[in-house]
């Protein structure tokens, strides 16, 4: 399905298909699609996901519901309704705000990606976090729909309160 020499690029990566010269196809182009800036235009176009990407937007992966409540109220504060695309943009710089920006908000899908690498410590990228695969010799990595547990380590294996109990592994003291 997303076998580059199946579809036209511009099916993910938006740009300009009918371009005659690099600069002019690159213009618009989506470097990460998948983002969940984006994910409307890339995965969500022409009805390819689009009913998933409600799912996705809305999914404690993405909102970290819970997550930020929770660690608000452990440190003796008031949770708040959060609802940003990028959550960095409406934490502070201090208190449980900074704790959450260090340690919890660099999974949340809306974080943005780096590189098109896919390594243990990945954190972030829309539907490419869970999605995309160990990058091969060929230009373009892989995509796949099944995620392998090593694809939630780089989220889960620093976080106490999940860990890696999802797979019936707990982290202990010892």
């Amino acid at each position: 399905m997303h076998d580059p020499a199946e579809i036209c690029c511009t099916t993910c990566h938006a740009g300009k298909a009918s371009a005659n010269t690099k600069e002019n196809a690159h213009q618009n182009l989506e470097v990460f699609p998948g983002r969940m800036q984006t994910v409307e235009q890339s995965c969500g176009q022409s009805g390819r996901h689009a009913e998933l990407i409600p799912l996705v937007q809305n999914s404690r992966m993405n909102t970290l519901d819970g997550m930020l409540s929770g660690t608000r109220r452990l440190f003796g504060e008031k949770p708040k309704k959060q609802s940003y695309p990028d959550l960095n943009q409406c934490l502070s710089e201090k208190g449980v705000d900074s704790y959450l920006r260090k340690l919890c908000v660099s999974c949340h899908l809306g974080s943005e990606r780096k590189n098109h690498q896919q390594i243990l410590q990945d954190r972030g990228g829309g539907c490419a976090a869970c999605h995309l695969q160990t990058h091969t010799d060929s230009p373009h990595p892989a995509l796949s729909v099944r995620v392998d547990n090593d694809r939630c380590f780089g989220c889960h294996i620093r976080s106490g309160r999940i860990s890696l109990n999802y797979v019936g592994l707990a982290e202990t003291e010892k």
